[in-house]
């Protein structure tokens, strides 16, 4: 009994010390990679707003405006996928002196465009059926996974690099990974908000797509000899 007890302490006294050399031989660092593109699409969000003080007219009214936006996004020969009803909002607004109470009916459509050329048609067109405010223009890109993939090779690059660096100072040599997390993964897109059509149509000319960045975030142990 007494020599297995021995030996149980030998090993955890083992395992102790292994744990501590494994902790301390070792570097965390950080990287990030970076690529950009010019973006290809756009996701717009819509609204078509209708207020007055009948509550079935206001719905009616509502309900028609949107039906010829819908027809219209049709008739761009936009596929069924790439827009949608993202929310539909009846409320009745209180006043407080003797003006009768209003009604304001809403619905927002979100609107993917994967043709930047046919952008101002949209707007024109989604103006003349009746949307009246839209919420916000979000550039994106097609080819999203591809630039991901390469930013996460520049990111550990440059998590190799920093580690090399200190492993150097240290006058020590840096050995195999031992583990590694993505901490973050995000592509920045430049997104506008407008309060009304009147004001999206005015600035066609003015709307820059510019480049957007897709970054990838990690982080890195490597073993150090």
């Amino acid at each position: 009994m007494k020599k297995l007890i021995v030996i149980c302490l030998v090993t955890l006294t083992t395992i102790g010390a292994f744990a501590q050399s494994n902790t301390a031989n070792k570097i965390e660092v950080s990287g990030k990679g970076s690529v950009t593109t010019t973006p290809d699409g756009v996701t717009i969000a819509v609204r078509v707003d209708t207020e007055g003080t009948n509550i079935k007219d206001v719905k009616s009214k509502n309900d028609n405006s949107v039906d010829a936006t819908l027809k219209f996004l049709k008739k761009m020969k936009l596929d069924s996928k790439d827009y949608h009803t993202q929310r539909v909002e009846l409320s009745k607004n209180y006043v407080y002196d003797k003006s009768p109470a209003t009604y304001t009916a809403s619905q927002t459509l979100i609107i993917h465009l994967k043709d930047m050329e046919r952008y101002e048609d949209l707007m024109t067109g989604l103006l003349e059926s009746g949307v009246n405010r839209i919420n916000s223009i979000t550039f994106t890109t097609s080819k999203l996974e591809e630039l991901q993939s390469e930013a996460r090779k520049k990111a550990v690059e440059n998590a190799k690099l920093k580690a090399q660096e200190y492993a150097d100072a240290l006058g020590q040599e840096m050995g195999r990974a031992l583990y590694l997390s993505e901490s973050s993964s995000s592509s920045p897109m430049p997104m506008f908000k407008v309060s009304n059509m009147a004001m999206a149509t005015e600035s066609l000319d003015t709307l820059a797509a510019g480049e957007m960045e897709v970054s990838v975030s990690v982080q890195v142990a490597f073993e150090l000899q």
